[in-house]
């Protein structure tokens, strides 16, 4: 997990991963580009690793990140179809792949090619990643897992490695597949937990024979206020623990902006546990342009000058429901009435109501 300068690929270190039939498995990279690069198009392309020749043998996946707009295809055969996208371009350029339902005949090296569209191109190979699949145990002793974890803002939160650590290996704590923590004790302790520390955590056992990635732990933080709703100073009063998506405002915003200019589209959501946001475009996802927090999302439109119309739907969303919000822009020429571009506080509003019982 070292440091990077430039176009460079890390991932981590050389050593065979062991999967457990039947059990999930995720090999990750990450990128670091320089800001030219990342306005450029991104393609990668998954699959086995010829380590003679250095380079990928059979595709089995590819990526593509271009005007903001991502797709992920498939090749159409059957050792492809368990292969699925876990990574993140918007921020933090995680390549990563989940393996689903691990088999003996997925065993082998796997690796990635990356291309960045400047002039001249760039283009660079990373591997490999050593896959192991063993039979579990008659009585398994490793939770293969996906578990979800719920703990109260401000609360203290524990998260057990769930691998077996055999000579007392280092443990890697990984949270959305970026390293968080190194040591050598099998507990991640965070004594006051924070809204912004929701998230998926996994450790990785880094030993001399092999390395061991554990499943997914989702953290979900729920926050702590006051429920307006109540006009009586009692327990049941004092927080909302869990909320359903609500518009508080009108669904749909309309607005006129001069080609060229730049717009802020601001959506807001408050929840428990807190929304997780994604924005569209004319029905396409949105990678990149737009920052996020625990109960905001801006998504900044900078390049107006080829389009005449778009649709923007937000939807903030979490585990109780979601909600959306769509903006309607329509883009005018210079000569054109327009309205002042959509400031940061020219909020849209999506709200959470409470569950019945708290």
């Amino acid at each position: 997990f070292g440091g990077i300068h430039g176009f460079t690929i890390s991932r981590q270190p050389n050593r065979t991963t062991i999967a457990f039939a039947g059990s999930n498995v995720t090999l990750s990279w990450n990128l670091i580009l320089t800001p030219k690069e990342k306005t450029e198009k991104l393609e990668v392309w998954f699959g086995t690793w010829d380590n003679h020749n250095k380079f990928i043998g059979t595709f089995l996946k590819k990526f593509t990140l271009a005007n903001n707009l991502i797709s992920d295809e498939t090749e159409n055969i059957s050792k492809a179809k368990r292969w699925h996208w876990n990574g993140n371009v918007s921020r933090t350029y995680a390549i990563a792949y989940q393996l689903t339902n691990a088999q003996h005949d997925d065993a082998g090296n796997y690796g990635i090619r990356v291309r960045v569209d400047t002039w001249p191109p760039e283009m660079q190979s990373k591997g490999p990643f050593s896959l192991a699949v063993r039979e579990p145990p008659v009585k398994p002793t490793v939770d293969t897992r996906n578990l979800t974890r719920e703990v109260v803002e401000s609360g203290k939160l524990n998260i057990s490695c769930r691998l077996i650590l055999e000579g007392a290996p280092l443990v890697v704590w990984t949270k959305n597949n970026i390293p968080l923590k190194v040591s050598r004790n099998k507990y991640l302790v965070i004594e006051r937990v924070n809204r912004s520390q929701s998230g998926n955590y996994a450790c990785v056992s880094v030993a001399k024979s092999a390395n061991q990635t554990s499943a997914i732990t989702t953290v979900d933080v729920l926050c702590r206020y006051r429920n307006p709703k109540c006009t009586q100073d009692s327990v049941s009063c004092v927080f909302q623990l869990l909320d359903a998506p609500s518009m508080r405002s009108k669904k749909i915003i309309s607005l006129t902006v001069k080609k060229g200019t730049k717009v802020n589209l601001r959506c807001e959501a408050d929840g428990n546990p807190h929304p997780t946001f994604t924005w569209h475009e004319n029905s396409y996802l949105v990678s990149s342009g737009f920052n996020s927090s625990w109960n905001m999302s801006i998504l900044i439109l900078e390049h107006t000058a080829y389009k005449d119309f778009a649709r923007f739907v937000c939807t903030a969303k979490n585990r109780v429901g979601w909600d959306a919000l769509t903006f309607n822009v329509q883009y005018a020429r210079a000569t054109e009435p327009t309205s002042r571009p959509l400031l940061a506080s020219q909020t849209a509003m999506v709200t959470f109501q409470t569950e019945k019982g708290w």
